[in-house]
């Protein structure tokens, strides 16, 4: 299903990725990573209604010469390479560009922010600009490579990208698609096609939305959208979003810059 996706959220301005930034590197007041006046980037001019609290939101935009720390980790593992870099940057002056290598299964180079509150998620928003170098690996991959995953209440939700591979939803495809996975009792899993393209060399807004209460989560590439489609998610305090390239097969490999990341998450009442 596609259409063009406007998120008012609450936030206090209208569609596009504006609308999910909030102000510092790691979060208000630059807490959780490499903070900057307010101003002085590309987080630094994003705004955050109020309600929503210092430790659910955090902005990234890789400005500051170092990776966020406090509520984000990094991981890099079996030969996954990570850095922040000045070559190509949608937000000047760096980004910050992961590869993870074809022939090896279980390489991930990924960012990873946590949030916990004293109230349940309500909804989990996650935002990144993404820049693909190229797909590596040989076809027919075996599994894909997650790019953006949320997950919470033993639910997870994630884009993902694969070539020539043999899904339930079709056979040999090439392209984006979400996968749903559910790991509490009846656990579940599916997986859907992803409406919209990652071009090589050129930035483009990816976002996720999860919304609690329905278990819908919706996916936008470049301003078309996919969903909502269901998973399930249980009640929970703590949301976890991973950003960056994590394979899960042997054959599939994929390198690519990234900026400008912003998570929120807004709670029940």
């Amino acid at each position: 299903m596609r259409w063009s996706l406007c998120l008012a959220a609450v936030f206090l301005v209208g569609c596009g990725s504006a609308s999910l930034t909030p102000p510092h590197d790691g979060g208000l007041g630059g807490a959780g990573g490499a903070g900057g006046k307010a101003g002085s980037s590309w987080c630094g001019m994003q705004i955050v209604a109020s309600a929503v609290a210092a430790s659910d939101t955090s902005c990234v935009d890789f400005d500051e010469g170092a990776l966020p720390s406090g509520a984000w980790t990094v991981k890099a593992t079996a030969g996954a390479t990570q850095a922040l870099t000045s070559a190509h940057a949608s937000s000047l002056p760096q980004s910050w560009q992961v590869t993870v290598p074809s022939g090896t299964a279980a390489t991930q180079a990924t960012l990873t922010w946590k949030a916990t509150g004293a109230k349940p998620v309500a909804t989990v928003t996650a935002a990144v600009d993404v820049s693909p170098v190229a797909a590596q690996g040989v076809a027919a991959w075996s599994g894909g490579v997650d790019l953006l995953c949320v997950k919470f209440g033993l639910g997870q939700a994630c884009l993902d990208y694969t070539m020539d591979a043999d899904m339930g939803f079709a056979s040999n495809y090439t392209g984006f698609y979400l996968s749903l996975e559910y790991d509490g009792g009846g656990a579940m899993f599916s997986q859907q096609p992803v409406e919209g393209a990652l071009p090589t060399g050129i930035w483009t807004r990816v976002e996720m939305q999860v919304v609690a209460s329905s278990h819908q989560v919706t996916v936008t590439l470049g301003g078309t959208a996919t969903g909502p489609a269901t998973g399930y998610f249980d009640p929970d305090t703590t949301v976890e979003v991973d950003v960056g390239a994590n394979a899960s097969g042997a054959l599939s490999g994929w390198s690519g810059y990234l900026d400008n990341v912003v998570t929120t998450v807004t709670r029940s009442l």
